[in-house]
């Protein structure tokens, strides 16, 4: 026959439940919250995604910089402040195809440590 101690002992959602174990002891419940959600990849999508946030703002830089010289402001010093602008690079690119993909793993160099393991970079 199965006893009726193990039915939960509720006066109001706030307060703390109380529950008996096998051995007829009171037992305090704490009332479940529900866990931060994380996602594993936050933070590598952060670091790929950050060329593409600011795209649009070095985009309106370099066109700044192209209609100084409407202004009269001299070439080479248009010139210097375009230098300080970087351009994307085709690393951080992300390949078009499965078979750009695989050749660029191709020309990588692979290294291998003394315990046998490869690195492909």
């Amino acid at each position: 026959m199965i006893s009726q101690n193990n039915i939960p002992v509720t006066t109001s959602n706030s307060a703390p439940r109380i529950r008996r174990n096998a051995r007829g002891k009171k037992k305090r419940l704490q009332p479940r919250t529900s866990p931060k959600r994380r996602i594993a990849s936050s933070r590598r999508q952060a670091e790929q995604d950050a060329p593409r946030r600011f795209s649009s703002i070095v985009n309106k830089i370099q066109d700044r910089i192209s209609k100084l010289r409407e202004h009269g402001i001299d070439e080479e010093i248009i010139e210097r402040m375009g230098e300080h602008i970087p351009e994307e690079e085709e690393e951080n690119q992300v390949p078009s195809s499965f078979s750009a993909l695989t050749e660029s793993q191709e020309t990588a160099p692979v290294q291998t440590s003394q315990h046998g393991l490869r690195r492909i970079d």
